[in-house]
């Protein structure tokens, strides 16, 4: 049971802040994971190809088809990994935000605070709902301004690459194998 009003009031909007910014979390995960199955349709597909190349290299525009099919699918593949991959060249702009006290952060969590001052400053952010929101907002507006649109850039890239290559090399390699 909550002593005040105040706790009630913290305890509402933690809960509204932590369903924001985990729906924010689930998006995150949902493009990912649409990522995997790309990389693994992808895979496939060049598995296929680079097994059976000798059997589609027939003429020069079968040849030319593979390749396409080939180069989109590795493209692909590149592409959607350094997606789920964090980045490991990070702009000098994002390496300074990271320096903000941020803990939904690992790095940041294991850079700048032991288990005491962390636990200190929770209890801190308890009594501080301003400071409170700012750690919430930071997190939510890194996701949405951030990494929801890196994701969804590089997921659009690389599957329509994937799936243009598919349909303008196997339509070469048919080509191909009628001339």
């Amino acid at each position: 049971m909550p002593k005040n009003q105040d706790d009630v009031t913290f305890a509402w909007s933690s809960s509204v802040r932590g369903d924001i910014l985990s729906t924010f979390e689930e998006l995150t995960r949902h493009f990912e994971n649409k990522a995997n199955w790309i990389i693994s349709i992808a895979s496939v597909i060049l598995v296929f190809f680079l097994s059976n190349f000798e059997k589609f290299a027939i003429s020069r525009i079968s040849t030319l088809g593979v390749i396409i099919v080939l180069g989109g699918s590795a493209f692909s593949i590149l592409n959607l990994t350094s997606m789920i991959i964090p980045n490991l060249f990070k702009s000098k702009r994002h390496k300074e935000e990271l320096n903000k006290l941020d803990i939904f952060h690992y790095s940041n969590l294991r850079k700048n605070l032991t288990e005491e001052k962390l636990i200190s400053y929770l209890k801190e952010l308890r009594t501080n709902g301003l400071e409170m929101d700012k750690q919430f907002g930071r997190a939510i507006y890194q996701i949405a301004d951030r990494r929801l649109p890196y994701l969804i850039k590089k997921l659009k890239m690389g599957g329509w690459t994937l799936v243009y290559s598919f349909l303008i090399g196997s339509a070469l390699i048919l080509i191909g194998m009628f001339i």
